[in-house]
């Protein structure tokens, strides 16, 4: 079956940042999982790209859209190389900022140490 055809029409028909309607043969899917799709469209008129995912739950179908400047590519590569947040990076940028009194002060004492 044609991945486009699983993709609810409706989540998808006017682009957020000038509302021209997207050309759906244009939906670019990234990957496709058991749980999700995750898919990306660039506005033919103001060219903003949009990455969306759609998750297939028991109870029916959830979006999540996000505008992006990136394009389908780099949003595939920067899944790959990206890994979570953990925990001890949170405390960090936290204790970080808690110290300083200024973020200027805070990347130039960061920087020194680089």
């Amino acid at each position: 079956m044609d991945n486009n055809m699983l993709l609810p029409k409706k989540l998808i028909q006017k682009c957020p940042v000038c509302g021209k309607e997207y050309q759906h043969n244009k939906i670019k899917i990234l990957e496709t999982q058991d749980l999700y799709i995750l898919s990306y469209l660039k506005c033919s008129n103001c060219h903003s790209g949009l990455a969306l995912k759609i998750l297939m739950l028991p109870h029916g179908m959830v979006g999540q859209a996000v505008v992006t400047e990136l394009d389908g590519e780099e949003l595939k590569n920067f899944k790959k190389v990206s890994k979570a947040i953990a925990s001890e990076d949170v405390l960090f940028v936290y204790d970080f900022f808690k110290k300083k009194k200024s973020l200027v002060e805070g990347l130039k004492s960061v920087s020194h140490k680089l």
